[in-house]
């Protein structure tokens, strides 16, 4: 089997054994989950992966500036004010899966 990054394989690596892929928080898995092991000692299907999820582009604030450029699991952004305003609430937002 392929390597499988940010995530984990469970099962049995035997003939007609069906192993499960899954992904670690804050990813996604595009593919199939489960692929069987065949006669021929080769698994079907394709190997899957796991994508890092993203957020939202973060609201703009009127008076007001972001620092960050990305917006992927676990990144975060800072807002800042301009010259005479002042911030009401967090100053750092992370994005969450």
């Amino acid at each position: 089997l392929e390597e499988f990054e940010n995530g984990v394989i469970t099962g049995n690596f035997y003939f007609k054994e069906i192993i499960e892929y899954s992904c670690q928080p804050g990813f996604e898995l595009r593919g199939e989950s489960f692929r069987e092991c065949q006669a021929d000692g080769v698994w079907s299907g394709v190997s899957p992966a796991c994508i890092r999820l993203s957020c939202s582009i973060p609201i703009v604030i009127n008076h007001g500036i972001i620092s960050g450029t990305s917006y992927f699991f676990e990144d975060s952004v800072t807002y800042s004010c301009d010259p005479g305003y002042y911030l009401v609430g967090e100053s750092v937002r992370i994005c969450q899966s």
